[in-house]
């Protein structure tokens, strides 16, 4: 990363991961190779100079690799062809204006497991804003108020383990969850060693 004048800091991050698999591949009788993640990230961090604002913004691409193979051939020569893919973009931004405290966040997600369908349960898109307010003198002090209201987009899920568990023979079932939207409010007072 690097640090400007301005407040503004880009960043650029690259790693990556390994997770051991127990077992070994039923045809050579070789030792499964561990399961590999890569992640690159690029995006900014940035704080105007003098404000209590910041927003921090970024893009990643993540790659699984040796995963079981795409639609499960077990008796493949090689059981760890899967490849899953999640890539998205995430934005944040808080700030204070007076005695009011403000967040919002959204975020894009794409991701692909090794069958070339969307992992389970995760909405592609997700985003929310919060305000609370805490009056900072006089009578109302320590006292909060806050609403606000988060989103998150439809999802799917795999449906074989229902169909299984009811005596019918599993199949390829995508079920898809509808998306909601969800009001949240905050009544609060903080007391001397307390807050209710």
């Amino acid at each position: 990363l690097y640090k400007t004048d301005i407040g503004l800091v880009p960043y650029i991050s690259y790693s990556e991961s390994f997770q051991p698999v127990i077992g070994v591949v039923l045809i050579t009788n070789d030792a499964f190779e561990p399961q590999e993640g890569e992640h690159w990230e690029i995006g900014f961090k940035y704080q105007p100079t003098g404000t209590r604002t910041y927003v921090t913004a970024a893009c990643f691409d993540i790659e699984q690799s040796n995963l079981p193979n795409p639609a499960d051939l077990p008796f493949a020569p090689s059981q760890q062809l899967g490849v899953a893919s999640i890539r998205g973009f995430e934005f944040e931004g808080q700030t204070t204006i007076g005695d009011f405290f403000l967040d919002a966040n959204f975020s894009v997600i794409d991701t692909e497991d090794p069958d070339g369908v969307k992992f389970q349960s995760i909405p592609e898109r997700q985003g929310s804003i919060w305000a609370t307010w805490r009056p900072s003198l006089g009578t109302l002090n320590g006292f909060s108020l806050g609403a606000g209201v988060r989103y998150a987009d439809d999802n799917e899920s795999n449906g074989d383990a229902f169909l299984a568990a009811n005596g019918f023979a599993p199949t390829p079932v995508r079920v898809t969850t509808d998306g909601y939207t969800v009001v949240d409010a905050l009544l609060g007072y903080d007391f001397a060693r307390t807050s209710l």
